[in-house]
This record gives structure tokens, sequence and C-alpha cells, in this order.
């Protein structure tokens, strides 16, 4: 007599504790890079960061010129009689931002940073509409987080203006300047900086300001404007792109510039996606096991683990790499190099058709796609939604139409004599 003994139970059970084992290994590994990858971003690229940005130039801010009168009145403090002096500002009717912009990349040991020069036009026209008449002041303030400021000029009414310039210090402009007149003032300079050149209109955020126009002439189309509330115009050019925003008799709390993408940027991006990836992994391997019992592909445990392991690699590389390429080649890179491993591994182990019909394309979706989902600026949430729900449904269809009960992992029995 032969009796049948089920061997299913603790084979199930140890194949199931090895993948756990697997996914924790490879999770474990992947948070720990994502911790690594935030601790650069603070430290080591931060340290540079700021290294660069003390010799260069940082993000720049250019910030309004003030205008005003000062009003002498006395106010009585311990029975003594002060002078003091009361400001009343001038809110320019017009102003007119024109800048042309030289993007470059800096290097600053294997760190590459947006570096621009930058050629600043500010035109003001004033009204005087107060009852005061003499000494009007000005204070030329520097633009934030610039290092330096050269071929600086004050233009009036279309002259140069004759006494000595000084930054963030008054000093009187005209010394008289008649009520109901009107004056042009033109603030010309050059500066360095990275990723942000912006001019800080939300000063104004009070009053209404009669004309804006703001002219960006960039030598590059791979930028982002500051604010994109803002009404703006594009035109293309020989050498870049033409930035056009102009607004009349308006108020707003937005400041007005534009942006360049930097590694700072990306290496944010890049740790929220490293956080996320043991989710990849998870699916990966859960998904190379359901295919691979539909398919009555008998993967050898071991063989697991290799699959977890280029899975755990495309990441690894991804957070390495990016720090000297952009994301577009790194992404590129990586999956030539990860892609390299699988096309030299996963033919070996099972048959062609297994190898690149059915299972690539997952390896691909939960690696390639899954990144550019989470490196998208906008809709990401929706875009993950929408691929998982792909991906369950690609699955769920053929799992249905399968009898779990024939597949391998179940089917296998001891003969027991």
């Amino acid at each position: 007599m032969t009796n049948e003994k089920s061997s299913t139970s603790p084979k199930i059970g140890l194949f199931v504790f090895w993948i756990i084992l697997i996914v924790a290994a490879g999770s474990i590994a992947l948070i720990i890079t994502s911790l690594r990858v935030g601790q650069q971003n603070d430290t080591t690229y931060g340290n540079v960061y700021k290294k660069f940005i003390n010799s260069w130039g940082g993000e720049i801010s250019i910030i309004p010129s003030d205008f005003y009168f000062e009003e002498e009145y006395t106010e009585k403090e311990n029975n003594v009689e002060i002078i003091k002096f009361r400001k009343h500002y001038l809110v320019p009717d017009s102003i007119a931002v024109n800048s042309a912009i030289d993007l470059d990349k800096k290097r600053e040991g294997l760190i590459f940073f947006n570096s621009f020069l930058a050629d600043i036009d500010n035109e003001y026209i004033l009204t005087n509409n107060t009852s005061f008449q003499n000494n009007l002041f000005v204070k030329f303030k520097r633009p934030e987080n610039a290092s330096i400021l050269y071929d600086y000029l004050v233009i009036i009414d279309n002259k140069a203006l004759d006494v000595e310039i000084r930054i963030d210090e008054p000093f009187i402009l005209l010394p008289e300047f008649n009520q109901n007149q009107k004056v042009k003032i033109k603030v010309l300079f050059k500066t360095k900086g990275i990723d942000v050149l912006k001019y800080k209109l939300a000063v104004y955020n009070k009053y209404i300001i009669q004309s804006f126009k703001s002219v960006y002439n960039i030598n590059t189309s791979k930028y982002n404007l500051l604010q994109f509330g803002l009404p703006h115009e594009i035109t293309k050019n020989g050498t870049g792109e033409q930035l056009a925003i102009e607004m009349n008799n308006f108020n707003t709390n937005q400041d007005v510039g534009i942006t360049f993408i930097s590694i700072i940027n990306d290496l944010d991006q890049i740790e929220r996606l490293i956080r996320f990836s043991p989710v990849s992994l998870c699916l990966f391997i859960t998904l190379a096991f359901i295919l691979s019992q539909m398919n009555n592909v008998k993967f050898h445990p071991v063989h697991y683990l290799f699959i977890a392991i280029i899975n755990v690699l495309y990441f690894l590389f991804i957070s390495y790499i990016i720090r000297f390429i952009n994301i577009f080649y790194t992404l590129t890179f990586t999956f030539l190099l990860t892609s390299a491993m699988y096309i030299l591994y996963i033919p070996n182990v099972t048959n062609k058709k297994f190898a690149f019909k059915i299972l690539a394309p997952y390896h691909f979706a939960l690696t390639t796609i899954l990144s550019v989902i989470f490196l998208l600026p906008i809709y990401r949430g929706i875009s993950l939604i929408i691929f998982l729900f792909v991906v369950f449904l690609s699955i769920m269809i053929p799992i249905g139409k399968s009898d779990i009960s024939k597949w391998p992992i179940f089917s296998s029995k001891d003969k027991v004599d």
C-alpha cells in the first residue's frame, strides 16, 4: 500500500520565510541609503554648496530701492524736546525690470552648480505727490546673496548720477524734487548667482502699482517661472528665450523671477524615491513568484535572492550616480546597468519567453517607470495610483483564470511506502 504525505506546508513555510528575509534585508539597505542621501544633502553637498555660494554668489533676490522724503518733528521725552525724523515713502508709478541672463555650469570638486551672470537694468518712474520738495533720499539695497556687484551705474533722466553712490545706506538723490514733478531713475549693475534670480515685487503688496514690466533674456530654455500665476509671455530667439511679464494697475504679494533646477533639488527627489523603493522590491519579488507559478517556472529560492539584488542595485545606483550627472542620464545609465545584469542572469535560470516577455516588463515598470513617476513635478500622487492600479489589474486577471491548486509550489508531494 502506498501513502502520500504532502510536503506542501513546510515547503511553503520555509519559502515564505526566505522571501521575507530577502525583502527585509533589501528594504533595510534601501532605507539606510535614503538616510545617507539626506545626510549627503545636509553635510557633504551642503558644505560644498555653502562654499560655492560664498565664492560665486547664491540665489539672487533684487530688493527695490527706497525713495523717500524726511520730515523733521520734535518729541518730548522726560521734559526734553528731541528732534526726530519721519519718512514719507514714494511708491513708483512705473517699474521696469530688464535682465540678460547667461546661464552656465561651474564645478566645485565633482559637483556642478547652475551659475549665471546677470546684467540688470531696473527703471523707476516717480511722481512727487507729496507736500515735500527738498532732499529726496534713496537707499539702494544690495541684492540678497550677491557676493559681488560691478558696473554699478545710476542714471537720472538720461544723465549719470554725479554723487558718490552708497549701498545699503541712505543718501540724498535729488536736493530738489518739486511737487508733481516726474523723474526717471535707472539702476544698472551686473552680478553673479545660482539657481534663482528674482525681483521682490511683494514689498509693494500694500499699494496699487500703475505699471510693471519685467523682461528676461535667457540663453537657455531650461528654466521655470518663479510664480506661474503672473501673466507672462515666452518668445523663442536664436540664443534662448525671452520671458516678458507685464501688468497694469495691480496689487500682488508674489515676487517675479525665474528658477533653474539645481542638484540639491535632485537629491531631495531621489531621497523620496529611495525611501519608497522597498515597495518596489516587495512588489517585484511578489510578482516574480506569482508569474513563475502561473507559468510553471520553478525558480530556486537562491534565484529570488539575485532577482532582489538586481532591484536593489537599481536604486542604489541612482542614489550615487545622481551626484555627478543629471536625472535623465542617471535613469538611463542605471537602466542600462541593471538591464545588463538582468539579461546575463534571468534567461540562464528560466526560458527566454518568461524572462523577456513576461517578467521583464514588470522589472522595467517597477524600476524605471516608478522612478519617473516619483520625479514628476506635479500629478505625482494620481500617477502613482494609476500605475499601481494598472500593475495589479494586469496580474489579477491571469490569476483569476489560473488554477492555483496546480501551481508548482502546491502540487509537489512526497510519496511514502
